[in-house]
């Protein structure tokens, strides 16, 4: 899900004559779960059964904590924070230290958003600053370093739509603009400082901000949802016949792990996982029943049913040099959508085509697939059309219905 960068945090603040010193990472005030592994599940649901099909760690095989640590380690923290210090007249840097690992938070903050939070503490710079006539005063710094990004989830998936597509870095999850700054700040010299020089100090570290590249590579992430929707629905094809990969989609933190909770296992809130739910909340409809077709002059072929729904009705035919019904290509010449049918749906080929038969089907539709009749095999009279007064009519004339018979 998250691939490696080459670059994690920039400094753009300046760190100037100061030093922080680190406080324990503490439960977050804030409600994010604290410590959190960061497991990420896929869960399924469909119409006809409700239990999750769950995976663990569904692209990565590692968890986000895992990643977010990998991603801090990868980072080069120390060579730009001495290239900042080294820029500041009478600065020599002397150690930097930093943490290899920081903790992963999160927690829901919005109706399908979730936010991440990554704090790595006890970070440690320490610099000798000379400003003549003053001896070389040594200074610490000590300080945490908290990354914030959220996650939010469009309401649907289609898996139909080419998962390479750059369209994707925007469906179905997006990406918030990742924020970065330095916090929880402490000063110590080798030489005494007055309060206020501390305060000055601490409040010029606390307002650095960083800016910061994505820890999370939303594109392969969205790529990889869309190639998931396609083989789920692939899946339930078997179940659903004409089920199409359209889901309705959602991201959220579980309430636990299903996995643990059927092996037993002991949880707490660190094991929550960060689910993706593919939800087929309908199946597609029956194929067409009741449909009817005549042939008009310049062989205009029509096609009615007298069946009432607010489906999409869809008239095919079948291409000519695929002809062999074993593994045939379909192509849609007309569709009546109009919802509700106020008149029985009505689809035509205006032009049938130069051979003296075709194949067509019909075929009902909604959002979740598409079911089709058997074809039908249609003659074509090649009759040109003669000349009439150019008022449509009802039935009778190409493409439409046969007149009733006068009795």
């Amino acid at each position: 899900m998250i691939r490696r960068m080459s670059r994690f945090l920039t400094i753009v603040g300046v760190l100037s004559t100061m030093t922080l010193v680190a406080r324990p990472v503490r439960a977050d005030a804030d409600g994010y779960i604290d410590n959190w592994k960061g497991t990420v599940q896929i869960a399924q649901k469909n119409n006809v059964n409700a239990n999750w099909d769950s995976v663990d760690n569904a692209f990565t095989g590692q968890s986000l904590s895992e990643t977010f640590e990998d991603r801090w380690t990868e980072y080069p923290f120390c060579d730009k924070a001495n290239a900042v210090i080294r820029a500041k007249p009478g600065a020599n840097p002397q150690l930097c230290d930093k943490m290899p690992e920081g903790e992963l938070r999160a927690k829901l903050i919005g109706s399908h958003i979730i936010g991440f939070k990554f704090v790595i503490p006890k970070n440690r710079l320490v610099f000798d600053f000379t400003e003549s006539p003053n001896p070389t005063t040594r200074i610490t710094v000590s300080f945490e370093v908290i990354v914030e990004v959220s996650l939010s989830a469009k309401q649907d998936i289609d898996g139909a739509i080419d998962a390479q597509d750059p369209a994707l870095t925007n469906t179905p999850l997006i990406l918030s603009p990742v924020k970065g700054h330095l916090t929880n700040a402490e000063v110590s010299s080798s030489l005494s400082l007055s309060d206020a020089q501390r305060d000055r100090i601490k409040k010029e570290v606390e307002s650095t901000t960083l800016e910061i590249s994505s820890p999370i590579d939303i594109g392969s992430t969205n790529s990889n949802l869309h190639k998931t929707a396609r083989g789920q629905g692939s899946t339930l094809a078997n179940q659903f016949p004409g089920t199409n990969s359209y889901f309705l989609f959602d991201a959220f933190i579980a309430l636990k792990d299903v996995w643990k909770e059927q092996m037993g296992v002991p949880q707490d809130d660190r094991d929550r996982p960060l689910v993706f739910e593919f939800t087929k909340d309908g199946a597609p409809p029956s194929a067409p029943t009741s449909c009817s077709n005549s042939v008009g002059c310049n062989d205009s072929v029509g096609f009615w049913c007298t069946e009432r729904s607010p489906d999409t009705f869809v008239l095919q035919r079948l291409l000519a040099p695929n002809r062999r019904l074993e593994n045939p290509l379909w192509w849609p010449v007309s569709s009546d959508g109009s919802i509700p049918h106020f008149a029985f749906p009505f689809m035509s080929d205006i032009n049938g085509g130069d051979e003296s038969k075709e194949t067509y089907r019909v075929c009902r539709s909604n959002k979740w697939g598409i079911n089709c009749a058997a074809p039908v095999i249609v003659a074509l009279p090649h009759t040109q059309c003669s000349f009439d007064s150019g008022i449509p009519k009802k039935c009778g004339s190409a493409g439409k219905p046969k007149c009733p018979t006068k009795g």
